[in-house]
């Protein structure tokens, strides 16, 4: 599959370039994170106290890295690329959201405290994504760029693929989009570079092209149906059929006629065939041809603003304890790797006891050990940091998974648990593992079932639409008060997909929700406690 550089794909971006650079939106600099008076050391001071790891903050995205100019970098890269998303899909007003967290690694061994893999011969993973209702994490193994010159970088293909898919999901605003479209259009997306003023975009990956013309081929309708949802294949045919659609106005107006039919209950290959006239048969022949007629953009952009970002060295006990804390905020479900976790940072802070070791060590406790025993250590950083969301969300926490173990107990210290959560939502109203906390803390009382309880689940799903958890709850909640209508609303427009091991609930979801079945309390609590980490889309 070869392709040629074309002066257009997506008019919306023509646009938005052509645009002077004073129509552009200069993202705002971030605000300095609320700490512990350790929790960060200051570029300078002795050698002893200082992790390898350094944390760079700019308007969408907190990284970690160990190299300050390879962080620097892909900060600018990635908020550069930010404005690229914003301009492609006419996203004038992003939705809500806290920066992401983007770890930047160096080696399988450091994926693997993220996540445990199982890859087969011949694969190797480039980075992780998972989203759940308590973090979003965003890895890249950067060794891969290290040992091989390659155009695009391992990194960049990795990084841009899964924010695509993140920016997609955080600005659907609740709209039905099918996998294969978020599949296809992160894919055309993964090979964008940044060559001074000049951007290309829409340039097929390599192996997928591939996979193109060596493999034989699946039915389209199968992947249109979403009978078949994962694999290189289906990541190759997805990838076609969306640069078809979007490389013409008219094929891109027959799309939003095809997204308006399947939210209206119609099946897509039915709704697919209507809207642009065609037959599966007669798309397929044609997307067969288009393989070679198929080209990229480079276009000139003059309308990017170069983004601040702020840069900090972590104290000594990140080295050690970085990851366990990027794991526990996405879930960590295996119990070896829990137990792991807790003595590493109960290590750590007998070596090192800064704030971030404790902090860490803290949150090891109420989730692997005794949640009392994290009472001290959580009083003591408050003191120095009494605003800051996550030690107030850890301390709610803290009382929230006491009361989940003892029944007799449970009322007292669930109601102990929410102040600590309303307080952590005051300090930062975009922390949304807070308010989710804060309803599974009115479980005991006569409000649980209610519309301020429902109002903020749907608010967290709102700053994380991602966590598909928050939403699978939302529902079961408005199930439980016989909203049956308003819980298929919300469940019905989320991608359900492999990757994301929350959304197989959603079928049934829906079907009770069409049933009129109510939810019972067991039903709805359970939901709180629902962990799952993400999988990878064609491997492991």
């Amino acid at each position: 599959m070869q392709q040629r550089a074309a002066a257009l794909l997506a008019v919306p971006l023509a646009l938005a370039l052509l645009a002077p650079a004073g129509a552009q939106e200069r993202p705002q600099p971030p605000a300095p994170r609320q700490s512990s008076a350790d929790d960060v050391v200051v570029t300078g001071e002795r050698d002893r106290a200082r992790s390898k790891w350094l944390r760079a903050e700019s308007a969408n995205f907190t990284l970690y890295a160990v190299d300050e100019a390879q962080a620097r970098e892909m900060a600018a890269r990635l908020e550069r690329f930010d404005q690229l998303l914003r301009l492609l899909t006419r996203t004038a007003a992003p939705a809500p959201a806290p920066p992401l967290a983007v770890y930047l690694l160096t080696g399988a061994s450091q994926v693997e405290r993220l996540r445990r893999q199982s890859l087969s011969a011949g694969q190797f993973a480039t980075g992780y994504y998972s989203a759940a209702a308590t973090g979003v994490v965003l890895a890249a193994d950067m060794r891969w760029d290290m040992q091989r010159a390659r155009t695009p970088r391992y990194s960049d293909v990795w990084l841009f693929t899964e924010y695509s898919r993140h920016f997609l999901l955080q600005n659907a605003r609740g709209d039905y989009l099918p996998a294969w479209y978020v599949d296809g259009f992160t894919l055309n997306l993964a090979t964008t570079r940044f060559l001074g003023d000049t951007i290309e975009y829409g340039r097929g990956h390599p192996s997928l092209a591939l996979e193109l013309d060596v493999e034989r081929w699946e039915p389209i309708e199968k992947i249109v149906a979403g009978q078949i949802d994962r694999g290189q294949l289906y990541s190759a045919q997805s990838a076609l059929l969306v640069h078809y659609i979007l490389a013409d106005p008219a094929r891109r107006k027959a799309f939003e006629r095809f997204l308006a039919e399947t939210r209206s209950g119609t099946a897509p290959v039915a709704a697919f065939e209507r809207a642009f006239g065609t037959s599966m048969k007669a798309l397929h022949a044609r997307l067969w041809r288009y393989r070679h007629e198929a080209t990229y953009i480079r276009a000139t952009a003059t309308g990017f603003t170069v983004p601040d970002v702020i840069v900090s060295r972590l104290p000594r006990s990140a080295d050690a304890l970085l990851l366990d804390q990027a794991a526990m905020r996405i879930g960590i479900p295996e119990p070896d790797r829990q137990q792991a976790v807790l003595r590493r940072a109960e290590d750590a802070v007998a070596h090192w006891s800064d704030a971030f070791g404790r902090r860490v060590l803290a949150q090891a406790q109420i989730l692997y050990g005794a949640p009392e025993r994290a009472d001290a250590t959580l009083d003591a950083l408050l003191e120095s940091a009494p605003a800051d969301p996550e030690l107030l969300y850890l301390k709610g926490l803290r009382h929230l998974i006491a009361g989940r173990g003892q029944a007799a107990i449970a009322a007292a210290e669930f109601r102990e648990a929410r102040n600590w959560f309303a307080r952590a939502w005051r300090a930062d109203p975009d922390y949304y593992p807070a308010l989710y906390g804060w309803v599974e803390s009115l479980s005991t009382a006569p409000q649980f079932l209610s519309e301020k309880t429902l109002n903020a689940l749907l608010k967290a799903a709102l700053l994380a639409p991602q966590a598909t958890q928050i939403q699978v709850t939302a529902a079961t909640m408005m199930m439980a008060e016989g909203r049956f209508a308003a819980a298929e609303a919300l469940l019905a427009p989320i991608t359900v997909t492999p990757r994301d091991p929350a959304s197989g609930q959603v079928p049934a979801l829906l079907a009770q929700a069409r049933a009129h079945l109510r939810a019972d309390l067991a039903q709805l609590t359970a939901s709180f406690r629902y962990t799952a980490t993400w999988k990878d889309l064609n491997c492991c």
